[in-house]
């Protein structure tokens, strides 16, 4: 299957690394958070629009956990996740 290219945009290149140097599994909200502080023109909506863009480009991997809010993880080889009962935290489980 050839791989579609997806334009190049600098807040989707800030959103990507964000994620790819990340290992807690966060939601949109918490990247958003995390990002506005050196660039607080970012909506949410764009930080929303670009994970799916990613995700739906096999680019990163949307998480549901059962918690109610989709997780993202950059890790996109096949891997488990495991997670606690007691705090909620996302971990890879690699066989």
């Amino acid at each position: 299957m050839k791989e579609i290219k997806i334009r190049y945009s600098k807040q989707r290149e800030l959103i990507f690394n964000n994620l790819k140097h990340r290992y807690d599994h966060p939601t949109a909200e918490m990247i958003y958070q995390d990002l506005k502080v050196d660039y607080p023109h970012l909506s949410l909506g764009t930080v929303y629009r670009n994970l799916n863009l990613l995700a739906d480009h096999k680019r990163i991997t949307r998480l549901d956990v059962g918690d109610g809010v989709v997780h993202f993880d950059a890790r996109i080889e096949p891997h488990f996740h495991m997670v606690c009962d007691e705090c909620g935290t996302i971990q890879d489980l690699v066989c």
